[in-house]
C-alpha cells in the first residue's frame, strides 16, 4: 500500500516541510496498510505535538502540549488551529471564529510556531480553547449561550 501523504493535499506537504524545517521531526504514525484508511502522522519539537490526520478521507490538524494533563477520560486534549489562532487574536466568542481555510491555517501556524509553542503550554490557552468548545457544542445543540 502506498503512503498517504503521497496522495495528500498541498497544504498537508506544505505543513510538513514547514515543521520539518523549523526543527520538528516524526515522533508517531498509524500503519498506511489499515483496512479502513484513516491515518496520522504527529510531528514533535520539544513539548509541541502537530498531528495530521485523515479520517474518512478528510484530512485536518491537530495541536497539543506533550506536557498537558489528559482529560477526566485519560485522554490527550488536541485542538485545531482556527481555535488557536482565535485564543492568541483575543476571540472570547466562537461565533466570531472564521474558517479561514486550511492553506491560511498552514501559512498561520508554520510563521508563528514559536508563539504556537508558547501558547500550547499554558493553562490559561486551554481555559480559553475549552469554553470555546463548549461555545460550538451549545451552538450546536441549540442552547443558550452565556453572556460572553
Amino acid at each position: 500500500m502506498t503512503d498517504p501523504l503521497s496522495d495528500a493535499p498541498g497544504w498537508v506537504r506544505d505543513l510538513i516541510a514547514g515543521v520539518t524545517e523549523a526543527g520538528f521531526s516524526r515522533v508517531e504514525r498509524s500503519s498506511p496498510d489499515q483496512d479502513f484508511g484513516d491515518y496520522y502522522v504527529t510531528f514533535a519539537r520539544a513539548e509541541t505535538r502537530i498531528r495530521v490526520v485523515r479520517d474518512r478521507a478528510q484530512w485536518r490538524l491537530d495541536l497539543t502540549d506533550e506536557c498537558r494533563a489528559p482529560n477526566a477520560s485519560g485522554q490527550r486534549t488536541w485542538t485545531n488551529p482556527a481555535r488557536l489562532r482565535a485564543v492568541a487574536e483575543g476571540t472570547k466568542d466562537e461565533g466570531l471564529i472564521v474558517e479561514s481555510g486550511e492553506v491560511s491555517e498552514v501559512g498561520w501556524l508554520v510563521a508563528n510556531l514559536d508563539l504556537v509553542a508558547s501558547l500550547l503550554g499554558e493553562v490559561p490557552t486551554w481555559s480559553a480553547v475549552d469554553n470555546l468548545g463548549r461555545q460550538h457544542a451549545m451552538r450546536v445543540l441549540g442552547l443558550d449561550l452565556p453572556d460572553l
